[in-house]
């Protein structure tokens, strides 16, 4: 159980995140940007690792990541735009139970 309601269901591993961005093709250093009440976030080669602290945050994240996939490229304001092959590779993994999104810093 949780010390408070903001933290993590599960205990994050930093190699874990590591594991995901070499899963997904991103090279280079990982840098923590922050984390709030529902993820935490990283960022790797250009690429933002928003990684779901719970299971209702993560079932939030999985509704946000589908819609985001199907907004068409020609969006005049700047939106997260997750590709679909890292949405694949960013499944469950060891680690890290629920799935994360990915998409190019913006």
């Amino acid at each position: 159980m949780s010390a408070s309601p903001w933290d993590f269901d599960y205990e994050l591993d930093l190699s874990a995140v590591a594991a995901l961005a070499e899963r997904c093709g991103l090279r280079g250093p990982l840098t923590r940007l922050g984390a709030g009440w529902d993820y935490a976030t990283y960022v790797c080669a250009g690429t933002v690792i928003r990684i779901p602290k719970r299971a209702g945050t993560a079932a939030l994240l999985a509704g946000e990541n589908a819609l985001l996939l199907q907004l068409p490229d020609d969006l005049s304001l700047a939106t997260p735009r997750p590709r679909a092959a890292l949405a694949a590779a960013s499944r469950a993994s060891p680690g890290l139970p629920y799935d994360c999104m990915l998409y190019p810093l913006i």
